[in-house]
């Protein structure tokens, strides 16, 4: 009977010894943190970049297909995509944009054949963290990482 109780008091963990891996786990948690926060902050910065395309692409190829101009928007945190003619709205992306800020300032109309009125719109986050949006008359569009022109 007392070599049973001595085989198992020998196998668990002191409470220092608990205590110690909890300092460490602890310690290891609060030092990812912030890099954590950067990589979210960071993902949701390439969402916004990567919706402002699709924005603009999705209302080049309605306009293309319907045969009509359509109008890009910023209504507060969403891109609106309506009809030129009579305002009638298509879609709307509702950005979260959080901390980050977009310029979108002319509108930008895009023809029946594609082509559009230049433009360029920027998006800006804290931690110079850049993202524009260039039209060109052509309706060909690039999306860079740097501050626009």
């Amino acid at each position: 009977m007392l070599r049973s109780l001595n085989r198992h008091s020998q196998a668990a963990f002191s409470l220092l010894e608990l205590l110690v891996v909890l300092l460490l786990i602890a310690i290891t948690a609060a030092l990812s943190a912030p890099s954590f926060a950067e990589m979210l902050q960071d993902s949701r910065f390439a969402k916004s970049r990567q919706q402002l395309q699709n924005a603009y692409l999705y209302a080049r190829s309605e306009a293309v297909k319907r045969e009509i101009e359509v109008k890009l928007t910023l209504e507060q945190d969403a891109l609106v995509i309506r009809r030129r003619s009579d305002e009638l709205e298509f879609r709307r992306f509702v950005l979260q944009l959080g901390s980050t800020q977009l310029s979108a300032a002319p509108a930008l109309v895009i023809s029946p054949l594609g082509s559009a009125n230049p433009v360029r719109w920027q998006l800006q986050a804290p931690g110079e963290r850049y993202g524009c949006l260039e039209v060109l008359s052509s309706g060909q569009s690039e999306l860079r990482s740097q501050p626009c022109a």
